[in-house]
């Protein structure tokens, strides 16, 4: 009869399963059958996905623009008792490299994942600074081209397309004016320069000063006219043949026409002189300038203040820099 026969031996398929499932439970290590992967599937087919920086510059990420500015800056490191002066992610890596083998390059690693990504950000804003400004180059360039062979006046367009520098570190430099500000004292930094080329051809014929003291060394007036000159864009500097051309007819003007017509000059830039005023000399010019030079290093390096100057406050840094220049400490008392 049908109710004599043997139960099949063994477990039905599967059984095995929800009794160990039922006898140990679902949890750590132990995910439902129906979860679990595949034998020989992986269970990410696309792989780790590469750490992407979100789309931001580095004006929306402030933690990322104080890691970049980071960057930039440099320590002082030692090794083997040299001493040596290094940029911050060479000293990191070396740091790193030391902290690997003692096994604590944890801290490190983060610190290179932001710095990564702090520099992805730059170098997508440092793209669309370019491209935005490339764009503006080709446009503008073609407008005063196209103005040019028409025969129209060519328009003021500032910044102008020839002071637009694309560059890698930055995306953008100017050369030139970008405002009407800064090309109102781009035109007096011109009219200035032009006027000193006049004065250096009267200097070089008078022997003596206003007040009677000889004039032993000329040229003071076309050294700072040089100097100036590099102050102003590539596209509006006089060239070796222009600059030849004007000093050819400043000598030959009659020495009473040339201290009028320099009177008249000195008195257009708003800044009047006696006429047969002499300019100061070569030797003095060139030692301004080299203080103005030392001024401005000491500035930018930070080894004075110049807010606390603006203040009418001298410290003993900027005392002791008019000493070192060789410049008088009357009349900066120290604070």
């Amino acid at each position: 009869m049908e109710d004599d026969k043997e139960p099949p031996k063994g477990f039905p398929p599967g059984s095995a399963d929800h009794i160990k499932q039922d006898i140990y439970g679902v949890g750590y290590k132990r995910p439902p059958k129906a979860s679990r992967f595949k034998k020989g599937q992986s269970g990410n087919p696309k792989g780790r996905p590469r750490g992407v920086a979100p789309d931001l510059s580095l004006s929306d990420e402030p933690v990322l623009k104080a890691a970049f500015e980071a960057t930039k800056k440099t320590v002082t490191i030692r090794e083997g008792g040299k001493v040596s002066t290094v940029p911050v992610p060479a000293a990191l890596f070396q740091s790193a490299i030391n902290d690997g083998f003692k096994g604590n390059a944890r801290t490190l690693g983060l610190v290179f994942d932001l710095m990564r990504s702090a520099s992805q950000a730059h170098a997508r804003e440092v793209k669309k600074i370019q491209a935005t400004w490339t764009e503006f180059k080709e446009f503008y360039t073609q407008v005063l081209r196209d103005a040019e062979r028409n025969g129209l006046l060519l328009p003021t367009i500032l910044p102008h397309p020839d002071d637009v520098i694309i560059d890698d570190e930055v995306g953008v430099r100017f050369i030139g004016p970008v405002n009407e500000d800064w090309q109102r004292r781009l035109e007096e930094t011109i009219a200035l320069r032009d006027v000193l080329i006049m004065q250096d051809e009267l200097d070089r014929r008078s022997s003596t000063r206003l007040d009677g003291t000889p004039l032993n060394d000329p040229g003071g007036a076309f050294l700072l006219a040089l100097t100036l000159e590099r102050a102003i864009p590539s596209r509006l500097r006089l060239s070796d043949a222009q600059l030849l051309n004007t000093q050819m007819q400043y000598m030959s003007t009659p020495k009473r026409k040339l201290l009028k017509d320099l009177y008249q000059a000195w008195k257009s830039i708003r800044r009047p002189t006696p006429r047969g005023f002499v300019f100061p000399g070569k030797a003095v010019i060139a030692q301004r300038l080299d203080f103005v030079y030392a001024f401005q290093k000491a500035a930018t390096e930070g080894d004075i203040d110049l807010e606390a100057i603006s203040r009418g406050e001298f410290d003993d840094n900027f005392l002791d820099f008019l000493i070192q220049n060789g410049r008088s400490t009357a009349g900066f008392a120290p604070v």
